[in-house]
């Protein structure tokens, strides 16, 4: 080969390596810019998880809190039914008491 030869080789393959180094960088770039997007939407997204988490902590607790008041009334409810219950059948024993054991007495 002739020097002129070489000194076209050597030139291809400067230019060869100066395209693929810029390629390179434009991809490294690209890739930054990539990562710096997914990070923002990571972040994002991370947000709105912990603004769902919190809405689900206030539906949960909201839920207890009602849930606890329901029964609280509900066991009232039942006390009361339960005394009103033991006041009829006391009634009931008083009045079943006081007729006369003998039966019924009508003339025929």
């Amino acid at each position: 080969m002739t020097t002129e030869a070489y000194q076209a080789l050597y030139e291809s393959a400067i230019a060869y390596g100066m395209r693929k180094a810029l390629l390179a960088e434009q991809r490294k770039n690209d890739m930054n810019a990539e990562i710096a997007k997914l990070e923002k939407e990571c972040a994002e997204l991370q947000m709105s998880v912990d603004g769902l988490e919190a809405s689900i902590e206030n539906v949960e607790k909201t839920f207890v809190e009602t849930r606890e008041s329901l029964e609280s009334k509900h066991r009232e409810v039942v006390q009361e039914a339960k005394a009103q219950n033991q006041g009829l059948k006391e009634e009931l024993q008083r009045l079943l008491s006081a007729q006369p054991q003998g039966g019924d007495k009508r003339k025929k």
